[in-house]
């Protein structure tokens, strides 16, 4: 399985333009700021966000500055809605107003100082189910620290390309730093998942939410180039990295339709 672990502060980095993934160069200049667009609306009910922000001058050295006071709404066969802005949040614009169905298109458009920004999404087919299996302890050796570590098992439906995320949720503390995220594409992946382990070792106890993602192509191949991008090592031979493809017309980022399931799971003392 090829697993991407992706930086988000990367995001500052690129530009896409339309649904055609068209890709150009960013001006990270102070005096030229990008908007920076990140959303996603799912299957599940609950409430969906989409964070607007601009560049900064420089990478990493700076929070990104949020845009507030923004208009934005998201549009599905039937209806449009108006996200509101969090005032604990300024910049990230939430609704719970629908509940995502997958096959269906979401249309975004967010509209900043007059310009609008755009963006499209066809959410995924509904997963098929899965199963998480803790291992017993395992003492450690020079490849894995010691503990207890837990393997999926489900399948892949076949004549079908698909692309997934997995998140964690570890004794409440979501694990969403640069590398706790991961995606892989089932060009990587056999029909039947028999054992794929979690990057994680658990102590008795500990609670466990394991989410499996159905991601459409598009979110896959942007944090797939952006995977190239990071971690590039900029050796003498090496071609320069080519900027991610996003999906937002006009700025940089992506919106995504997604498919979730999720599991808890309560790690148990087994030796």
């Amino acid at each position: 399985m090829k697993t991407i672990l992706y930086n988000l502060l990367a995001l500052l980095t690129i530009v896409g333009m339309a649904s055609c993934t068209k890709v150009i160069d960013v001006d990270l200049n102070e005096a030229n700021p990008q908007i920076v667009i990140e959303g996603e609306v799912s299957d599940q009910p609950e409430t969906y966000w989409v964070k607007v922000s601009r560049t900064g001058n420089y990478i990493g050295r700076e929070e990104t500055p949020k845009v507030s006071g923004a208009v934005v709404t998201i549009t599905d066969n039937n209806q449009t809605y108006t996200l509101q802005e969090n005032p604990n949040e300024p910049g990230t614009y939430e609704t719970s107003a629908f509940v995502g169905v997958p096959g269906t298109t979401y249309f975004l458009k967010v509209v900043v100082e007059g310009k609008e920004y755009t963006s499209q999404s066809t959410m995924p087919s509904e997963l098929l189910d899965f199963e998480l299996r803790q291992t017993a302890y395992f003492a450690g050796d020079v490849t894995k620290d010691p503990g207890y570590y837990l393997q999926l098992f489900t399948t892949d439906p076949p004549n079908e390309d698909n692309y997934y995320q997995w998140r964690f949720t570890i004794n409440d503390t979501i694990k969403n730093k640069p590398d706790d995220i991961a995606v892989a594409s089932d060009e990587w992946i056999q029909e039947q998942i028999n054992g794929f382990q979690a990057p994680y070792t658990f102590q008795a106890e500990d609670r466990v939410k394991f989410a499996m993602l159905a991601i459409p192509k598009e979110t896959y191949e942007f944090y797939d180039a952006l995977a190239t991008l990071l971690f590039n090592d900029g050796g003498m031979f090496d071609p320069p990295p080519a900027n991610p493809p996003g999906n937002i017309n006009g700025g940089i980022g992506i919106f995504s339709a997604v498919s979730i399931k999720s599991k808890d799971i309560v790690i148990v003392e087994k030796k």
